[in-house]
């Protein structure tokens, strides 16, 4: 008995992979295929997201947040086939970037909420802006801009002595002042400068800024 196994020719589905995404941002994904596929779809998909049928281009604007499986099919004359890939879109409000719409979202996206935090802008560099800082014998003082017209954004300055415990942190140990404000970019930047005192027991103490951003 002779059997014989014609070769596949299935499209095979690549260049797709899970993804995250923000609310209102023009969203694009070219998947590839072996095998000349002459159809493609995405059924089950939310309502935003549209496939052309003949090039595969996956492109929409969301609209929510939410996580979807997004189900990529391809398909020629020996058949289909089905790849997925996870899609997470989050909730940012247009005006927590303004303007600066970051132009990437993963990996750089602390990156960039570092610099909207204070008062740069994601396509440009603005080392004028980082945070600085002066050691004394009896202090340490760092400066640092702080954008104040988003009632979202908080930045707080916590010190500690423990890298590993970053829960043991507070602030009550260092003062706080304005030291006046700057126009950069077309936005007035509060300028404010943390002190932090230095004890002669050769203890190691830390300083650093949290920089969060709310969900309206």
């Amino acid at each position: 008995v002779h059997k014989h196994l014609s070769p596949s020719f299935t499209p095979r589905i690549t260049g797709i992979s899970n993804t995250n995404h923000l609310v209102g941002q023009a969203f694009g994904l070219q998947p590839a295929a072996t095998h000349a596929p002459s159809g493609w779809s995405s059924p089950g998909s939310p309502g935003w997201l549209n496939i052309n049928s003949s090039s595969g281009l996956i492109s929409g604007t969301p609209t929510i947040p939410g996580s979807w499986t997004i189900s990529v099919v391809a398909s020629n004359t020996w058949g289909a086939t089905t790849n997925t890939f996870g899609l997470t879109v989050v909730s940012l409000a247009s005006n927590w970037f303004g303007s600066l719409a970051p132009t990437n979202i993963a990996p750089d996206g602390l990156a960039y909420l570092l610099k909207y935090g204070y008062g740069g802008r994601t396509n440009s560099h603005d080392g004028d802006l980082r945070p600085s800082m002066d050691s004394q014998s009896n202090q340490v003082t760092f400066t640092f801009f702080a954008r104040t017209n988003d009632t979202n954004l908080s930045i707080l300055p916590v010190s500690g002595t423990n890298l590993a415990d970053p829960g043991s942190w507070s602030s009550s140990n260092l003062t706080v002042v304005s030291a006046g404000t700057t126009n950069r970019n077309g936005e007035t930047l509060a300028i404010r400068r943390v002190t932090l005192p230095l004890t002669n027991n050769l203890e190691k103490r830390f300083l650093r800024l949290q920089v969060q951003l709310k969900n309206p």
